[in-house]
Formats: C-alpha cells, sequence, structure tokens
C-alpha cells in the first residue's frame, strides 16, 4: 500500500463527510443537531473542497517520458 492510496482514502472520507455536514445543514438530510444550521454548511464546503484539492494534489502527473 502507498502512502498515496491511504491519502487518497482520507481525502475521499472527508469529501464524503463534507457533503453529509452541508447536507445536513441544508435541511436536505435529517439530524440532530445539524438540521438548518449555516455554520455546518460553510464548514461542510470547507471540508469537501479541501479534500477536492488535495484529491487535485496527489492525482498521477504526467511526465515527458509518458507522452512518448
Amino acid at each position: 500500500m502507498t502512502a498515496r492510496f491511504g491519502v487518497t482514502a482520507v481525502a475521499l472520507l472527508a469529501l464524503l463527510m463534507g457533503a453529509v455536514f452541508a447536507l445536513q445543514g441544508l435541511r436536505v438530510l435529517p439530524s440532530q443537531a445539524m438540521y438548518g444550521d449555516p455554520k455546518w454548511v460553510i464548514i461542510g464546503m470547507a471540508l469537501a473542497l479541501g479534500s477536492l484539492f488535495v484529491l487535485w494534489w496527489v492525482r498521477p502527473r504526467r511526465t515527458r517520458e509518458d507522452d512518448g
């Protein structure tokens, strides 16, 4: 298992958590504590955007040797 795999797995989990937090804050998904609270929309969006950045950062990059 590589470090890239572990970082990708954690980033995907964070992306899912951020989406759930935001949807609960927007009253789309039911929740006890987060339902309808705009604070959780902001936290969820920040978590999702941060995890998207991490996924972009660890993506496999093409090198000049890959082009042929």
